[in-house]
């Protein structure tokens, strides 16, 4: 139970940022890549890349890597 409080609560804590929100909200459409994904929110790459590390280390967000591209999706790894 303590467990999965602490996932839950890390999850919540990396939500709290508003630039990782709007990363997470901006999933909701589906699978996007980090490039696109910048694109839309506006934020540099390299800016959206770390907020969806720290989503993807809170199992927010689950990526893939096709070539050279990674894409990532909302994930529910933190409820599971």
């Amino acid at each position: 139970m303590a467990e999965d409080l602490e996932r839950i609560l890390r999850a919540f804590s990396a939500l709290a940022e508003a630039t990782r929100l709007r990363t997470a909200l901006g999933l909701l459409e589906g699978e996007e890549s980090v490039g696109r994904l910048a694109q839309r929110l506006q934020p540099p790459q390299g800016a959206t890349s770390r907020h969806l590390a720290v989503l993807r280390e809170a199992r927010v967000v689950a990526a893939r890597r096709q070539g050279t591209q990674v894409f990532y999706r909302l994930g529910l790894g933190f409820i599971t």
